[in-house]
């Protein structure tokens, strides 16, 4: 699958939605996956060659947090690269979230994947247990639509973008796109709430139409 782009109904911003894979299932088209443990989660998105190219300089790091708002919790998985600074917004009710948690505490390892028009880049990172992050397992189970809501309000308002701080001491963000998780709950969520979220094309994109 590819990460694709739907437009919200919230303003006019295009939502950008990336996803989870293994790094087994990339080793064969991405440099670096096959050097990591085959179950190793990867987190992917979509980039501007340009622009990613414009932030690789200035060290690396990563983090996992959340935002508790009063709808509902948000999971964040950031990397930081340079200046740039990529977040994925994780729904905590889902299940496909937790075993890639479980999967990364197994391997010790994240990765992140970076794919532009002309190059992809990855990025891993050896981790240790994220145990303060397991206490939001709580939320397993409940429905996923107020989550969706919620971080597709938050992208296109502008609100998640003015809550993010750098992850590298000393490093100013001059760039920091949003992704929202599609794990297959979100995806099903997505079809619920709006007609013009179109199915999966032929190259794994999703895209839609403002209703």
């Amino acid at each position: 699958m590819e990460s694709g782009k739907f437009e919200s109904t919230v303003g006019k911003e295009l939502i950008q939605f990336g996803r989870l894979e293994r790094a087994g299932e990339m080793a064969a088209r991405m440099n670096g996956a096959s050097a990591l443990r085959s179950d190793t989660p990867v987190f992917v998105t979509s980039v501007d060659d340009a622009k990613f190219l414009r932030h690789v300089d200035g060290g690396a790091s990563m983090a996992i947090g959340a935002i508790e708002a009063d709808a509902c919790v948000i999971i964040t998985v950031q990397v930081q690269t340079g200046g740039a600074l990529y977040t994925w917004l994780a729904d905590p009710t889902d299940s496909e979230v937790w075993h890639a948690m479980d999967r990364m505490d197994q391997t010790g390892h994240v990765a992140f994947a970076f794919e532009g028009d002309a190059d992809t880049w990855l990025q891993g990172f050896g981790v240790r247990h994220k145990r303060g992050i397991h206490k939001y397992r709580r939320e397993m189970g409940r429905k996923g639509v107020l989550f969706l809501q919620e971080a597709m309000y938050r992208i296109a308002s502008g609100t998640i973008s003015e809550s993010l701080n750098s992850l590298i001491a000393d490093l100013t963000v001059t760039y920091s796109p949003v992704s929202i998780l599609a794990t297959r709950d979100v995806v099903t969520a997505a079809e619920r709430l709006y007609a013009g979220f179109s199915a999966w094309d032929g190259r794994g994109s999703r895209g839609g139409s403002k209703n």
